[in-house]
């Protein structure tokens, strides 16, 4: 399983990176679909969930969940901070906290989906 889900991880990172480009470059892709999902910290959010989700999938054999999830904050807060940096890009704090509370979310998610099929199985 943590094979499938580091694959799905950098597939995911991938697609990630295309909409950063698109977003850089002017592309209309990004735009539509934050109309699509109902805006741009809704995006934010879920893509923050998604990201948390897979990247304690993926890494929770190795390290804490507490450290993979100051991790992806820390790489959050970077992205989000050379967005100053980048044309047709604009830093936002709510932003910021859009995506904190994604990666808060998908954190809880997996340890409670742990926590429940650890009860089972016992």
């Amino acid at each position: 399983m943590q094979k499938i889900s580091m694959t799905l991880l950098v597939g995911f990172v991938i697609f990630v990176g295309y909409l950063v480009v698109s977003k850089i470059l002017g592309g209309d892709f990004t735009n539509q679909l934050e109309v699509y999902v109902g805006g741009d910290k809704i995006l934010h959010l879920v893509l923050a969930f998604i990201l948390s989700l897979l990247s304690m999938m993926s890494f929770s054999e190795k390290f804490s969940w507490w450290k993979i999830l100051a991790t992806l904050m820390l790489i959050i807060t970077i992205e989000e901070t050379m967005q100053l940096f980048l044309p047709n890009r604009y830093f936002g704090f709510a932003d910021l906290i859009a995506g904190f509370c994604g990666l808060i979310c998908g954190a809880i998610l997996y340890k409670l989906i742990k926590t429940l099929t650890k009860i089972r199985y016992e």
